[in-house]
């Protein structure tokens, strides 16, 4: 058995006047309010994702029409995407139309490396005939 050393003994000061209690306390009730928070936020979308679904109710009606514009957007943006590219379509192939009415004889120089690597060309750019 060891004996008792007051050599080796450290004084702590206890906390007097509770501000450690306080503290803990203050941060205790903090958290406790976050939580509640929390699991008011959660069930408020667990209502909502209900409401969703019933054709009767306002939510329903918002949602569709929220996926109404989304979609309207996407398909106006895969519009121009098409136009942009149509019209690029459009540029190149009157540069080709010019070029072949100067040098005929660069199409018959390209078309048997066309021929040959076509299939290579079609891959690399995953384009389905």
């Amino acid at each position: 058995m060891s004996s008792f050393d007051a050599k080796t003994v450290v004084e702590v000061p206890v906390d007097k006047n509770g501000k450690l209690v306080e503290l803990e306390s203050a941060q205790y009730k903090h958290e406790r309010e976050e939580y509640e928070r929390r699991i008011k936020r959660e069930e408020d979308m667990q209502r909502e994702a209900q409401a969703e679904v019933d054709p009767n109710d306002i939510e329903h009606f918002k949602r569709h029409c929220y996926l109404a514009i989304r979609d309207r957007a996407s398909y106006e943006h895969s519009k121009k995407q098409m136009e942009d590219a149509l019209a690029n379509y459009k540029k190149h192939e009157k540069e080709v139309r010019n070029h072949y009415l100067k040098h005929p004889e660069h199409e018959e120089q390209w078309l048997p490396y066309l021929k040959k690597n076509w299939k290579n060309v079609v891959k690399r750019r995953c384009i389905t005939l």
